[in-house]
Parts: C-alpha cells; structure tokens; sequence
C-alpha cells in the first residue's frame, strides 16, 4: 500500500488542533513517521526507547508518557518486544491507518 505523506502529515495537524497533544508527543509522532517514511512504510518497526530518547533528547520517562498519551489517542500502538540484547518497543504500520480514518 502506497502512504501519502503530505496526506499523512495535514491529517496528524487537524487531529492535534481538535485533540491537543503536549509537545513531546508532537515530536515523537513526528519521528515516528520519519523512521516509518525512512524504512518504506513497513507493516511494523522495532524502535527501542533508548534510541527514541537520544534521537528527541527527552528523559526515558518523558518518552515513555508521550508514547502513552499518543496510545491513548489512538494514534499508535505499541507492543513491547525481547530482542537478543536489547528490549525494542514494536510500532505498527496499522497505527498510521488509524489517522486516515480519523480525519
């Protein structure tokens, strides 16, 4: 399936001006969608929290809360993950199709 960005990117716009999502959950939407444009739009991303931390500069616990208030959003979903070393949160493609419908 073929994502339209722009589409993508107005939708999650309209969506936080009728439903306010703090700042952090702003910026971790957004490089959720970059990692997801990055890799083609797979069907689901391993992404761990450290990474996400590093990448936003934010607090494990603030990134941590910007993923829930975005679950609680509805605008991801979130499985947690054993790898081999690390432990990755799974983010699904699905969840990007959820903002379709939405708006």
């Amino acid at each position: 399936m073929e994502i339209n960005f722009i589409f993508q990117v107005n939708s999650f716009h309209r969506f936080k001006r009728e439903n306010p999502l703090s700042a952090n959950a702003q910026a971790l939407w957004v490089e959720l969608f970059g990692l997801f444009n990055a890799r083609r739009f797979p069907e689901e991303m391993p992404v761990s929290t450290t990474h996400l931390c590093a990448i936003l500069g934010l607090s494990k616990d603030t990134v941590l809360r910007a993923r829930k208030e975005l679950t609680e959003n509805q605008l991801i979903s979130v499985e947690r993950t054993r790898g081999q070393r690390r432990q990755d949160d799974l983010f699904q493609k699905r969840l990007w199709t959820n903002l379709w419908r939405t708006c």
